[in-house]
């Protein structure tokens, strides 16, 4: 794991070996005392809560209260099909 230090409003740049067109910025947008928040800027980039990654994991293993939920918490299923 790459652990580094930013300050509010700086970026760090992530992008696949040989995909430098295709970056993804994330910001730190503002520092609170208990919390950051955090801003994510790139296309063709799917961005995930871990706490909603975990549970996406493992309820799609065949339980079709997978999509359910994704209608409930998004209003509509995002999931690419």
């Amino acid at each position: 794991m790459l652990l580094l230090h930013r300050k509010q409003d700086q970026s760090v740049i992530c992008h696949k070996h040989g995909e430098e067109d295709k970056p993804l910025v994330v910001r730190v947008c503002e520092v609170f005392p208990t919390h950051v928040t955090i801003g994510f800027e790139g296309d063709g980039y799917k961005i995930i809560r871990k706490e909603i990654f975990q549970t996406e994991k493992s309820t799609m293993k065949g339980d079709s209260h997978a999509e359910n939920k994704y209608k409930n918490y998004y209003g509509h299923d995002h999931r690419k099909k």
